[in-house]
């Protein structure tokens, strides 16, 4: 992703960075960025060099929780691949939503798996899944509400419901059924479901309708 795409991102989504971690991934500076997360955990004599400590108050030497820190959710949001495994392996929590900023004046707890889906990324969405990112949490709401959110699709317009319908198919190979609401204690009638969003899709998107309710059933 070029730098004035990064920066797009960064100002759609009014992300203010914690420490030099989420600068590096900010800045697209990822080789900087691996070597913070590795240097993180790992005890390293790294973190007295002025160029890689990252000893803030969102961290500590050896801490195996980061969920303080949004460097897994920005990685999301900047399509960087290589960084969701070295970050989750590392303690940052692929479940752990953390509050964004949307223009205008919007704001929503997301997780990295939300901000996945609602982008349509699909490798992304299998890494996070590879590695411990749940479709269906215990609590709260589970991340397949995003792929056909008004939000998500006015954030991330997709070219042609084929890019919807695509991702859709993903979620429905990873057992996710179109007609299940989407917290566990939900049912149909009570909680809206993929199918009840297909149907009722803004009409900035009807021409959606049709197409994602044939695929659906």
């Amino acid at each position: 992703m070029s730098r004035s795409d990064r920066e797009a991102i960064i100002k759609r989504f009014k992300i203010e960075p914690m420490h030099n971690l989420d600068e590096a991934i900010c800045s697209g500076k990822l080789d900087k960025a691996l070597t913070l997360v590795n240097a993180l955990y790992s005890g390293s004599k790294q973190l007295d060099n002025p160029d890689t400590s990252i000893v803030f108050s969102a961290f500590s030497p050896g801490l195996r929780s980061a969920t303080k820190s949004p460097a897994l959710h920005l990685a999301v949001l900047f399509g960087d691949l290589t960084l969701i495994k070295p970050l989750t392996k590392n303690g940052f929590s692929a479940n752990f939503p953390y509050q964004l900023s949307f223009e205008p004046g919007m704001q929503e707890a997301l997780a990295p798996l939300d901000i996945a889906i609602a982008s349509r990324n699909e490798q992304i969405i299998l890494e996070l899944l590879a590695h411990g990112a749940l479709l269906d949490p215990t609590k709260g709401l589970s991340p397949c509400r995003q792929l056909l959110a008004p939000t998500s699709l006015q954030l991330w317009p997709p070219s042609d419901v084929s890019e919807v319908i695509s991702t859709l198919d993903l979620l429905l190979s990873h057992d996710w059924l179109a007609g299940r609401g989407f917290a566990r204690q939900s049912t149909p009638i009570t909680m809206p479901t993929l199918l009840h969003q297909a149907c009722s899709l803004p009409p900035l998107f009807a021409d959606y309708r049709l197409p994602l309710v044939n695929f659906i059933l």
